[in-house]
């Protein structure tokens, strides 16, 4: 099966949900599959977290308009990036870095193929928010339970699929993205 059946198959069978743009006039250039219950997170926000989740949204449409990106494939030197792959690189798990307004939260994912990726689930970044603790540093328990919850996540989607694991930005995105 090609990964595009496999794609087509996970969102038909609801294991994967795509994101869809707040303005449909909007231009599609990538895709954002997300799991259901991040994207529910999202959609359905307890009113106090309901702008934190906005903002959140905001920047996940950021990739599916296409938008200029920065990539870091230097674990824990991620910086200002916008994506950054996490450690081991050989996962291929990325994190979508939501920075403002506090607290910043991360969404953990894969790429099963170019201008498509799969959000898996979210994080609060340093700080602890609603039910769920802060992730810490790359070595933390909390940061580790969250890497092994997307490979579990990622493992119920897409069952036998391997994600892009290379280093290089362009096997994961196609245009519009510079290495930071």
């Amino acid at each position: 099966m090609s990964i595009d059946e496999t794609l087509k198959e996970a969102v038909d069978k609801g294991r994967l949900q795509r994101l869809e743009l707040e303005f449909p006039s909007d231009a599609h250039k990538r895709t954002i599959l997300l799991h259901p219950k991040l994207l529910s997170d999202i959609n359905d926000a307890d009113v106090k977290f309901v702008s934190r989740f906005e903002r959140l949204r905001a920047d996940l449409e950021m990739f599916v308009k296409g938008q200029i990106i920065s990539m870091s494939v230097t674990p824990y030197g991620h910086k200002t990036a916008y994506m950054g792959l996490l450690d081991p690189m050989s996962d291929g798990i990325w994190e979508i870095r939501s920075r403002d307004p506090s607290p910043a939260l991360r969404v953990f994912g894969k790429f099963p193929c170019k201008d498509v990726f799969v959000g898996l689930n979210w994080e609060p970044r340093s700080v602890g928010w609603g039910d769920k603790k802060a992730l810490g540093d790359g070595m933390s328990l909390e940061f580790q339970f969250a890497m092994i919850e997307a490979n579990k996540l990622w493992d119920q989607s897409l069952p036998g699929t391997k994600p892009i694991t290379s280093g290089n930005i362009y096997d994961c995105v196609s245009e519009k993205v510079f290495l930071v």
